[in-house]
């Protein structure tokens, strides 16, 4: 449903995506996935507000470096799109440990 929704923002179809995420069923709608889509889309209706707490939202579950960062910044400096901050997804194991070296 998240990619979905990206797809529909990127392409700038913000009625398509408006309608996709209300019919979600309210689990989905509440994914980390789908409310981090929210908040970008909030973000590029000058929503600011409301994506930084759709942000804090979607950062309970989806814990990057790029999530961190964007935390503490103003909408117009995040990344621009889902995969950039949500790529990289840790299971909160290493929280404080260094990152281990690629393979």
């Amino acid at each position: 449903a998240a990619l979905r929704l990206e797809g529909l923002r990127l392409s700038g179809q913000d009625d398509a995506a408006y309608a996709f995420a209300e019919g979600l069923p309210d689990r989905v709608r509440r994914a980390p996935a789908v409310v981090l889509v929210q908040a970008l889309r909030a973000r590029d209706r000058g929503q600011d507000a409301f994506a930084a707490v759709l942000l804090a939202e979607a950062a309970r579950g989806i814990r990057t470096r790029a999530m961190e960062d964007a935390l503490r910044r103003p909408p117009s400096e995040w990344p621009r799109s889902f995969r950039a901050l949500s790529s990289e997804i840790s299971d909160g194991s290493d929280a404080g440990a260094a990152a281990a070296p690629p393979r």
